[in-house]
């Protein structure tokens, strides 16, 4: 069901008879069913909502519990991987998702905190794990979010910047102070490129790149044509469980929406966010596994 069905005709039904709600669903990606999943888990909602979550695995004490096993293994040989984690281990995975593996890429902060601890151990005077780092950089306009993503060479994402530019009331120095603050933080970590996308956005390139000597920003103009190529990259690398991304609601929330829909009339493809939401997150982290793909295998591409 829509969520309008549930807040304009269910929710004031149970409010004026203080009735109670059974949701049952198989999850179709991070919707509003999803947000209401989740508010369920936490404990301090309990009075109000609950969430539970059932698979085959709760069955482990039966007695058939093997023969169980056969059939999942039977299913998960015919099914696609997003259908297998949607419809049997109920996981919030869109039917439409480009990326899969997004839970075991998922690491939590005590993972990314020994990490870091491990990147910042010294040997003779030089680190002892040094590392190479990939920004990707996609700028809001109006009421989008501004986002910066930091990529190192062994494909984790180290650091991640999101903010928008009327909520912090910024002015446009503010703005680019900000942007270039984060540039020059990775420069000292061994920073090797910043990809930035600027259909649009050419002035404000060009005043990072002279007023703030930002030598590593190369722009990048994304099309119907190269835009496939750039979210392929990524796609791989989930693909292949060859990336590490933080535990971030937002990132994750877009990552499982964001979908290609085929244009009928040009046969070209197109990504977007379904339900409305954003894909900023999303397209800084495509251009940040872009660069990094782009400076360590070929060198530099200029794309158009």
């Amino acid at each position: 069901i829509k969520e309008r069905t549930y807040t304009e005709i269910l929710l004031p039904m149970l409010t004026r008879t203080r009735g109670r709600c059974a949701m049952f669903s198989t999850p179709n990606g991070k919707n509003w069913f999803y947000d209401l999943f989740q508010k369920g888990l936490d404990e301090k909602n309990h009075d109000l909502i609950y969430s539970l979550k059932a698979t085959y695995q709760d069955l482990s004490d039966q007695d058939d519990y093997q023969d169980i096993l056969k059939v999942i293994e039977a299913l998960k040989a015919s099914m696609s991987t997003a259908s297998f984690q949607r419809e049997v281990m109920g996981e919030f995975v869109s039917d439409q998702s480009l990326f899969s593996g997004l839970k075991e890429a998922t690491k939590d902060h005590k993972w990314f905190e020994q990490y870091h601890k491990n990147l910042s151990v010294y040997e003779h005077g030089v680190k002892k794990f040094p590392t190479n780092r990939y920004i990707g950089i996609d700028i809001g306009v109006v009421n989008d979010y501004t986002v910066l993503t930091c990529l190192d060479s062994n494909n984790v994402v180290v650091d991640i910047d999101r903010f928008n530019l009327n909520e912090e009331n910024y002015t446009h120095q503010q703005f680019k102070e900000r942007i270039a603050k984060f540039v020059k933080k990775h420069r000292a970590e061994g920073l090797k490129s910043a990809y930035m996308e600027i259909n649009n956005k050419e002035l404000l390139f060009d005043e990072l790149r002279h007023e703030f000597d930002l030598y590593e920003l190369i722009d990048i103009r994304t099309s119907q044509t190269n835009k496939p190529q750039m979210v392929e990259v990524l796609a791989k690398m989930f693909d292949n469980y060859n990336i590490r991304i933080p535990d971030n609601h937002e990132l994750s929330k877009e990552l499982y929406a964001f979908t290609s829909v085929q244009n009928k009339i040009t046969g070209k493809w197109q990504y977007k966010g379904t339900d409305n939401i954003h894909d900023d997150m999303v397209m800084s982290l495509v251009l940040a596994a872009f660069c990094k793909h782009e400076e360590s295998t070929s060198g530099f591409t200029e794309v158009y």
